[in-house]
């Protein structure tokens, strides 16, 4: 239960500073459930990069530097 309650309020934080995001012209006006995934999808892909490495800690600036530049510019080159 603890952890699921955990998990809602991580949620709904992720809503919050999305919709903000829409709101200042930050982000892009897409359907929040969709930039919520997408937001959530992206963080937690680099996360499990960083549990699959074999030293997490010489990896972290890495992979945290990648997913800030998918998040703010996308995959496009």
């Amino acid at each position: 239960m603890r952890v699921e309650r955990a998990h809602l309020d991580l949620i709904h934080e992720f809503i919050s500073l999305i919709r903000g995001g829409v709101e200042r012209g930050e982000l892009r006006d897409l359907p929040l459930d969709v930039l919520g995934r997408l937001v959530q999808d992206i963080i937690m892909s680099g996360a499990k990069v960083l549990i699959d490495a074999k030293d997490p800690h010489a990896r972290m600036d890495e992979v945290t530097d990648a997913v800030v530049e998918v998040l703010l510019h996308g995959i496009a080159n």
